[in-house]
């Protein structure tokens, strides 16, 4: 591929070699010197005061930054159990529990705009504030069926933003988990979840609306060889979209699989160790199956 097709990024600070790897050279150039790029990615960096060159599509963060970034996605519930005043609700039985919530959520900084920035020239009002109106309801339910059991859950929420409107948007949660077990030594899980909720505020600063949709499906096993040893395994995919096309360049979808071997003690203990790979079979932003990389083997312990 002749370098003039190649995807351009420049890189504005110190960038970890692990997550330069995710840009297969035979389809993007990075570096601190490339001309004309077409993406920009910065770790930590005023963007507000810094020239981009006109050629410039999209500016990426590391997944950690972007990550860093609150949204109403956030916000603790009392049920969870996590303030010592609320504690986690009881179990009573019931197999079926719908619910519904509300809130209210103000951000005087919405868009993480730098003090220096010229609000009016990058949203067009002088306003960064904004207060966020979400309604939900859904349905949790775990059935018992013989020794296997059955989580569900389902969420549909809407989110209304009284200043910043182009924001709102309806999110969506599903989970479905089947616990199964097979006699008093073979047991494991399998499932999957899917869930649609805005991007960081972090990553909206040039005010448009990114919904990411997540997928992820899984599924583990494993089998009581003695009544002290265990051998186990695990499968996971992944896969994210972002709504925005500006954005495309960070879909992923990712596979990994483990396999270990556990001594179990009388206290329901473990002591073991793993080992575990991963598969990226996209490049940012492609559906290719060219680049996979093995995770190392570990040890591990866990008690309950």
């Amino acid at each position: 591929m002749s370098d003039s097709a190649l995807f351009r990024i420049l890189a504005l600070n110190q960038i970890s070699a692990v997550g330069l790897k995710r840009f297969p050279p035979d389809r993007y150039t990075v570096g601190k010197e490339v001309q004309e790029p077409d993406a920009v990615l910065v770790r930590s960096q005023d963007m507000h005061q810094a020239p981009i060159a006109a050629s410039v599509l999209v500016l990426l963060a590391p997944l950690a930054a972007a990550q860093s970034m609150p949204t109403t996605e956030e916000i603790i519930w009392p049920e969870t159990g996590t303030f010592a005043a609320y504690p986690a609700e009881r179990l009573d039985g019931r197999i079926w529990r719908p619910f519904v919530y509300g809130a209210l959520h103000w951000d005087d900084n919405i868009f993480r705009l730098s003090s220096s920035a010229n609000t009016q020239a990058i949203l067009g009002t002088s306003d960064r504030s904004d207060m966020v109106r979400r309604l939900g309801a859904g349905i949790r339910a775990d059935i018992p069926i013989s020794l296997q059991r059955v989580v569900l859950e389902a969420s549909i929420e809407d989110n209304h933003f009284d200043t910043f409107d182009r924001l709102d948007y309806v999110g969506h949660r599903l989970t479905g988990i089947w616990r199964w077990q097979v006699g008093r030594q073979l047991s494991g899980d399998a499932g999957g979840t899917t869930r649609k909720v805005l991007g960081g505020y972090g990553d909206l600063a040039t005010g448009t609306r990114n919904l990411v949709t997540e997928n992820r499906g899984f599924a583990s096993a494993g089998y009581m060889v003695t009544p002290r040893w265990r051998v186990r395994g695990a499968v996971d995919a992944s896969d994210v979209e972002h709504s925005d096309p500006a954005r495309a360049v960070l879909e992923t979808r990712t596979a990994s699989t483990t396999l270990g071997v556990d001594y179990m003690t009388p206290g329901a203990s473990s002591v073991g160790g793993h080992s575990s790979g991963t598969r990226s079979p996209c490049a940012p932003g492609t559906r290719s199956t060219s680049s996979s990389t093995t995770g190392p083997r570990r040890a591990s312990a866990s008690s309950r």
